[in-house]
């Protein structure tokens, strides 16, 4: 990464979980560390720093002839397509380098980086690596009335599946809201199937108050049934070197540092897309 007089800002949706704000603010400090070149970042809505002010701020501190922007976010709905595009036009209008570039870089999506941080969590959740015929993953994200977002979910499914042979009908997919299956829909299909131990696996980059939501949802369900499913509950992806390799990946593509495959998720670009010996 070339780090003369560039700069990365990150865009962060926003919740009102402390835990959450904390988790991306880390982020930030991470990446600045990993970085040569200087790093901000703020929130979309519910948080602070509000992205626009923190945008000004960082542009006002830093000369930068080059900018790149990335949706630090799972999905390409309204937030990544809508709110990006604005927050790329204010940097255009309010730097103090009237030729600064500025970039909007992709959505971190099913990178194989992003894949393989849920599919550490599903194994953590577990607590070993062995098989069961009766085990299953239900991953849960958040859900849109944007098609092109919730097909997001899906390829991402099949993608851990993938990863860890896992047998496709045991894993399946829900939304916390807007979208259907809800989660409590899924869970009584794989119930139907005969599974009776469910890793439910949140498909988020930070905590926030869905996660609870879903987690709630997730235990109402488990109560109406006998014998009781045990639902196991795993962990959002969270600040860490995997994410951090997911937004430098996007960065360089931005830049255009790397020569751009047909898809993110070749196996050409990622061994780890190839597939593992069984981990669950």
């Amino acid at each position: 990464m070339n780090s003369r007089r560039r700069g990365i800002f990150l865009m962060g949706h926003g919740t009102k979980s402390q835990r959450g704000k904390d988790q991306f603010m880390e982020l930030i400090s991470l990446a600045n560390q990993r970085f040569p070149i200087a790093v901000s970042g703020g929130f979309i809505e519910l948080a602070e720093p509000e992205m626009n002010l923190a945008m000004d701020t960082f542009l006002e501190a830093e000369d930068l002839d080059e900018l790149v922007v990335v949706p630090v976010v799972l999905f390409p709905a309204g937030h990544m397509k809508d709110d990006g595009p604005v927050l790329v036009a204010r940097a255009k209008g309010s730097s103090r380098n009237k030729s600064l570039k500025v970039t909007y870089s992709s959505f971190l999506g099913t990178l194989p980086e992003v894949v393989t941080a849920i599919s550490e969590r599903i194994v953590e959740a577990y607590g070993h690596t062995e098989a069961s015929e009766d085990r299953a993953v239900l991953l849960v994200g958040r859900g849109s009335t944007d098609p092109d977002g919730n097909a997001e979910l899906y390829k991402a499914s099949r993608l851990v599946t993938e990863q860890l042979q896992l047998d496709p009908l045991s894993v399946q997919s829900a939304f916390v809201s807007l979208a259907a299956p809800s989660v409590p829909d899924a869970l009584e299909s794989l119930y139907k199937m005969g599974y009776r131990e469910v890793v439910v696996q949140p498909y988020f980059l930070f905590h926030g108050l869905l996660i609870d939501r879903m987690f709630d949802q997730a235990y109402a369900w488990s109560k109406t049934h006998e014998p009781s499913p045990k639902l196991t509950l795993g962990q959002e992806i969270g600040p860490g070197k995997l994410l951090l390799d997911a937004i430098s990946y996007r960065v360089d593509q931005a830049l255009g540092e790397i020569t751009l495959s047909s898809c993110d998720l070749c196996m050409y670009r990622s061994p780890t897309m190839r597939g593992n010996s069984s981990s669950i």
